[in-house]
């Protein structure tokens, strides 16, 4: 008895350590200054809003090529080298940008912070559910992502506040530089929580019957997966894209560049608490996602609203609500649900997949949609992201429907058995 007393405690301590570890490595990591100044910083060096469009497509055209290279190399070689890599790729693209001064330099430092950008958050992710699994306690990742989701965007809100503060002390490209610093703090934690030897990153031990039966190749299975991919790669695609759309919009409304970082900021401390509440909530992972879908659907809707009418403060606080939830909770409910079923010593490569998908609509859309938003005004990104929010809901309800009837013929699989 004593012997399982002392494990149970070791379990914990253990648990402990790798949630505050990759929490911690989360607020460094995303403790970006310049975060929501970034279209201010293109526009003062020149930049039109269609050369912004293609500055997104530059990074989202890599990260559609590098996102499951980057998770096929984070398994194979350990998930500790692929955030050291990840995060010396980021420092250098911020140095570029610190010296920037023309459009080529920005498209190549958008290509090197991409390939950063995949490098890190498929090691973290899966890094962190191996870590589990490891200690048996995968069922733990929801918690863990949630914690670790909560972590990033409250780090973006200090940071982003910050910013907005410094910004009249150092200027724009001063941000790059204390940024660069937060990512080498954050380069220094990867000690708290990721093994000195790969192969434990590789290890899988202890999967559970249910874990096993997850891993199901039959149809159902395949189409409930894809479900879910296409589900989060719509919902990845309105994240990403709304922060370049949002400071858009803001700079349209006659906001200045502190404003639109002050306001921003907000944003994303919401995101941080819709991911802390949401993800603890003990309901299954259906009634969840059909929440969060409806949450977008709701910013989409009234989006186009606010664009077409005078600002309004409770108009863009109602609309922007949707926008916290969905941003906030996606990641880790249909994360952990994707990962639940995969293999994990191929964690890293499917959530790499998984990205691609979104990155590869970003990467086509983005170039057209901002040339449209310099034609048209901001209502042509406003009606995109509400056509990307029923798509993914549609998917996920085509989805549903299927696996019920697979429920009537029992042939369910164990995916969408919870």
């Amino acid at each position: 008895m004593n012997r399982t007393f002392f494990m149970q405690g070791n379990l914990k301590e253990n648990y402990h350590k790798i949630i505050f570890g990759f929490s911690i490595f989360r607020v460094f990591r995303n403790l970006t200054f310049h975060y929501a100044i970034m279209v201010s910083f293109y526009l003062s060096i020149g930049l039109s809003v269609a050369q912004i469009g293609w500055l997104e497509a530059a990074y989202w055209g890599t990260k559609l090529f590098s996102d499951v290279p980057s998770g096929y190399a984070a398994d194979r070689y350990g998930h500790r080298r692929g955030l050291y890599i990840g995060n010396a790729l980021i420092i250098a693209s911020l140095t570029l940008l610190v010296f920037s001064t023309s459009f080529s330099q920005c498209v190549a430092a958008q290509i090197i912070v991409a390939m950063g950008h995949s490098l890190t958050a498929v090691s973290d992710s899966a890094g962190c559910r191996q870590s589990l699994l490891n200690l048996i306690i995968a069922s733990k990742y929801r918690v863990a992502e949630s914690v670790g989701t909560a972590s990033r965007n409250f780090s973006l809100f200090v940071g982003v506040n910050c910013g907005a503060i410094l910004l009249h002390f150092y200027g724009l490209r001063g941000l790059f530089i204390l940024s660069i610093g937060a990512i080498a703090a954050a380069i220094a934690t990867v000690h708290l929580f990721c093994p000195h030897h790969d192969a434990e990153n590789r290890q899988v031990s202890g999967k559970s019957k249910r874990e096993r039966g997850s891993q199901r190749q039959d149809f159902s299975g395949k189409l409930w997966i894809s479900s879910l991919a296409i589900a989060y790669s719509c919902l990845y695609f309105i994240e990403f894209f709304s922060i370049p759309f949002t400071q858009v919009l803001l700079g349209e409304k006659g906001f200045s560049s502190d404003s639109i970082a002050m306001l921003f900021s907000f944003l994303l401390l919401g995101s941080g608490v819709a991911s802390t509440v949401i993800s603890r909530l003990s309901l299954s992972f259906g009634v969840l996602i059909t929440f969060i879908l409806i949450a977008v659907l709701i910013h989409g809707i009234f989006l186009v609203i606010l664009v077409e009418n005078s600002w309004s403060y409770a108009l863009f606080l109602l609309t922007y609500s949707g926008f916290m939830v969905g941003k906030g909770a996606y990641i880790p409910i249909i994360r952990s649900e994707i990962l639940r079923t995969a293999d994990p010593a191929r964690a890293s490569a499917v959530l790499g997949f998984i990205s691609m998908l979104g990155g590869a609509t970003l990467f086509f859309l983005s170039p057209v949609i901002f040339d449209l938003i310099s034609q048209k005004g901001s209502i042509a990104g406003a009606i995109v992201i509400l056509a990307v929010g029923v798509t993914g809901a549609l998917v996920m309800l085509i989805g549903w429907l299927y696996s019920r009837l697979c429920v009537k013929t029992k042939i369910v699989p164990s995916t969408v058995s919870e």
